[in-house]
């Protein structure tokens, strides 16, 4: 019973994942930056090729934690400003972009209530 659910969920996220991957960059933003977008399906959005896509993603506050510590990675400042932000953001994640080379990310880390009291004091604008 647990294998043929697995099967199931498989399914199910691959069949979103081609389809988020075959639907157009606007369809793709509009979704990423949609407060209703489930969290499954902006995990998936979180690996798209294009920076603004993510960045929606990064600031949707239904976006899981675990896909925020990818976007944290991200090569764009935009997009890590936008993890930095977002109260969904672990408080060990925010410490590390407390620290960022990019002035804005750390403005971010340094509003979000996540962030460690004694990270926030020792952030440099």
């Amino acid at each position: 019973m647990k294998q043929a659910k697995a099967v199931k969920v498989l399914t199910i996220l691959l069949a979103l994942t081609l389809f988020v991957s075959n639907v157009s960059a606007d369809t793709n933003s509009d979704t990423a930056w949609d407060p209703n977008t489930s969290a499954q399906v902006l995990t998936i959005l979180a690996r798209d090729k294009d920076a603004y896509v993510r960045r929606g993603v990064a600031l949707n506050p239904n976006t899981p934690s675990h896909a925020l510590t990818i976007l944290a990675k991200d090569e764009d400042w935009y997009v890590r400003s936008g993890a930095a932000w977002n109260p969904n953001t672990p408080p060990e994640v925010l410490t590390i972009l407390a620290r960022d080379e990019n002035r804005y990310v750390r403005s971010g880390a340094a509003q979000n209530p996540n962030t460690p009291a004694e990270v926030k004091k020792s952030i440099k604008y």
